[in-house]
């Protein structure tokens, strides 16, 4: 994982990656009869070193020989069929659904509907889409309807996109979801029945919705949830008990709420919470005696918070590796 990333799951600067860096960049093995697709840039494409066209990202050729590192298909150009040749790193193969060209053909056109959206796709190594991120793209609700197909993807990021509740419907018919990342989407507390619905979700983004911490209660079945971002949410300290059945946090994001501190009593299950940030909310000293028996603490972001340097250092004795930043 790049610090970057670690950082902004953790809440510590603004927006979100994804673990991995988004891009197509399945490496599955090219061969005659297979469907792949132009990417991630515009290829110049043609005969014998002559290009006669450029196909853009999403374009889908038909492969119909391969050299080496060339591949040999034929394109559709501006209505017609067309021969020409490109480097096997400027294409990827695409797995369809079910065995047979078609399927592949229905997926690739998917695949490049959402691309013309400036949506951001992963396919893993036998061709199959693995990840989308279409972070601060134009995609539409009715856009996710291609999730519908997508059998094994593990990790979708919508933030900074202008999609409401009637997306996520669509989104959770891929139940191998593993990462969801809706930080400044304007959903609310309704979709979280149905995001509990995911029950492989590990890290799971909601930073900047519309969701009020006492809609939290659908999430309690997520019992492999590792990372949960609620910063800049509606949410109060009663609302924390909400998390105490997420046995399994490792990372908490709470900051720029409206907490004091005094739900805190709910983090005694938390065991394995590893990282908490309650920076830019109202918590006082007299809370931290709740974090003084949370053994694997590793990380503790304060700043903005009424927390003196007294308090926070005596909790430092108490959990020797914790670093706390104010």
């Amino acid at each position: 994982m790049r610090v970057e990333s670690l950082l902004r799951l953790c809440g510590v600067v603004s927006g979100i990656a994804l673990i991995l860096a988004f891009a197509v960049t399945g490496k599955a093995e090219v061969a005659v009869g297979d469907v792949t697709i132009v990417y991630p840039d515009t290829a110049e494409f043609g005969m014998n070193g002559q290009p006669n066209a450029n196909l853009k990202p999403g374009s889908q050729l038909f492969v119909t020989e391969v050299r080496g590192a060339w591949v040999g298909g034929t394109a559709q150009i501006e209505g017609k069929s067309q021969l020409g040749w490109l480097h096997r790193n400027q294409v990827r193969r695409v797995a369809g659904r079910k065995a047979g060209a078609a399927s592949a053909v229905e997926m690739a056109t998917l695949i490049g509907q959402l691309i013309d959206k400036q949506v951001r796709v992963e396919l893993d190594g036998t061709g199959f889409v693995h990840m989308l991120d279409a972070s601060g793209s134009n995609i539409a609700d009715s856009d996710l309807a291609a999730c519908e197909q997508f059998e094994h993807l593990v990790a979708a990021d919508l933030s900074d996109t202008k999609l409401s509740d009637a997306a996520i419907p669509h989104l959770v018919k891929s139940n191998t979801l593993e990462r969801v990342y809706l930080e400044n989407v304007p959903v609310t507390g309704a979709v979280l029945p149905l995001i509990a619905t995911l029950k492989n979700l590990e890290v799971l983004v909601l930073a900047g919705t519309k969701i009020q911490g006492s809609e939290l209660g659908p999430l309690a079945g997520l019992t492999k949830l590792r990372t949960l971002n609620l910063a800049h949410c509606s949410l109060a300290d009663e609302d924390l008990k909400h998390l105490r059945p997420l046995v399994n946090i490792e990372v908490l994001v709470l900051s720029d709420t409206a907490l004091t501190g005094t739900g805190f009593d709910q983090f005694k299950p938390l065991e394995r919470l590893r990282v908490l940030n309650v920076c830019n909310t109202a918590v006082t000293d007299p809370v931290l005696v709740h974090l003084e028996n949370a053994p694997c603490l590793k990380l503790f972001y304060v700043r903005g918070t009424q927390l003196t340097k007294e308090a926070t250092n005596k909790l430092r004795d108490t959990l020797s590796s914790c670093s706390i930043y104010h």
